[in-house]
């Protein structure tokens, strides 16, 4: 039976060490990591009769050059998001 309240066995951490440390990581991981030109981008492709199928491609030409998400969505076929 699982015990309710009190120490637990996988919390290492207070909550206020537990936050300083998550603070941390997170600044951390804000760094440029990798070859910043190395550039991403989005492919939606479909199962067709000769392997995939290219639906639509876009290569980023900077960090923040992404495709919307409503274009991805709608090349997949799928309904449009609408943010609030």
């Amino acid at each position: 039976m699982a015990k309710v309240g009190g120490s637990s066995e996988h919390v290492k951490s207070g909550v206020a060490s537990g936050l300083l440390k998550s603070t941390w990581a997170g600044l951390k991981s804000m760094r440029m990591q990798g070859n910043v030109n190395q550039q991403g981008g989005a492919f939606v492709l479909k199962p067709g009769a000769d392997g995939l199928e290219l639906l639509l491609a876009h290569h980023d030409d900077s960090p923040q050059d992404h495709i919307g998400i409503n274009k991805l969505l709608e090349a997949a076929g799928c309904d449009r998001f609408e943010f609030e």
